[in-house]
């Protein structure tokens, strides 16, 4: 979870429980799959895109394909699908 995230301690523990649960269940979770249903949705919704954008620019752990289905998501219309 992005440090610059502006959401409270009790939310950012209710991901890692949630994180956690995630694991439990199917435990080849990769780094795509965690960024996806985890970090996405909650940065989305607070609608701090911009955090998100350069998250996804700078993590060399998501994937390429991944990378370019988020930029695009997120606004940058010159990413590759």
């Amino acid at each position: 979870i992005p440090k610059d995230l502006a959401i409270s301690p009790l939310i950012r523990g209710n991901i890692k429980c949630l994180h956690d649960i995630m694991c439990r269940i199917y435990d080849a979770i990769k780094y795509d799959d965690e960024f996806i249903f985890l970090i996405f949705p909650i940065v989305y919704a607070t609608m701090d895109t911009n955090i998100l954008r350069d998250k996804v620019e700078k993590d060399s752990n998501i994937s390429k394909d991944t990378k370019n289905r988020l930029i695009f998501i997120l606004g940058n219309t010159n990413a590759k699908v």
